[in-house]
């Protein structure tokens, strides 16, 4: 994981209990947060063959990176998010998958956020962010 070393959690916080607090207020705000989620997977999965490396725009907590690591397991899965209390959750929530979870602090609205990135992604995703972009004129 990258760019959160500085990002920590306090001493002997139940992170567990976070993650799953923030998945279910996320709930609320998308029905059927679960099914939506399955379906990005197998778009991407029936769409994009060999899948190798995806960016995840506004990763928070990790929850869409998750089953896309265990989807994919050959594959990098890039999340980026500017929440530096999201973040380090995330990183807790996958560090089981090793370097293929990649985490990144850096604002979207910014205009160099994609310099921290690769050049090339086989899928964008996204669950909750998107709502906050505008459009580049």
């Amino acid at each position: 994981m990258t760019d959160t070393k500085s990002l920590e959690l306090p001493k002997n916080i139940q992170w567990q209990q976070w993650v799953e607090r923030w998945d279910r207020m996320q709930e609320r705000y998308l029905v059927q947060r679960d099914e939506r989620i399955k379906l990005l997977v197998r778009l991407v999965c029936e769409a994009v063959s060999p899948v190798s490396r995806v960016l995840d725009l506004g990763c928070g907590t990790g929850s869409l990176m998750q089953p896309f690591l265990d989807a994919f397991p050959e594959a990098e899965i890039y999340g980026i998010d500017f929440d530096p209390v999201l973040l380090p959750l995330a990183q807790q929530r996958l560090r089981s998958y090793g370097t293929r979870s990649q985490l990144i602090l850096a604002d979207m609205r910014s205009e160099d956020w994609q310099a921290k990135l690769p050049k090339i992604f086989d899928a964008v995703i996204s669950a909750t962010a998107l709502h906050w972009l505008t459009e580049v004129q």
